[in-house]
């Protein structure tokens, strides 16, 4: 399970986090854990469209076309560069 502020390897994606408020963070983090959007909304208490609205904030800032290749890009990145 990935956790936002005590993992050393989150530094390692800070070009995916950096523009993203803490909300945003939180989402993405759990996207990448392999949540679906009904369990992150269920999880932190939001409602669909909530999760829904920030995952597409999230897709504009990090200029992805969707949570597939953004998850796919940010684990990619991970493994290239925590060996």
């Amino acid at each position: 399970m990935l956790k936002y502020k005590n993992e050393p390897y989150i530094d390692s994606l800070s070009i995916y986090l950096e523009n993203l408020t803490d909300r945003e963070k939180e989402i993405f983090l759990l996207l990448l854990e392999g949540y679906t959007n009904k369990e992150i909304s269920e999880k932190l208490f939001l409602s669909p469209y909530t999760t829904k609205n920030h995952l597409s904030k999230i897709l504009q800032k990090t200029k992805m076309p969707s949570t597939f290749k953004l998850t796919a890009s940010a684990l990619n990145h991970l493994v290239k560069n925590n060996p």
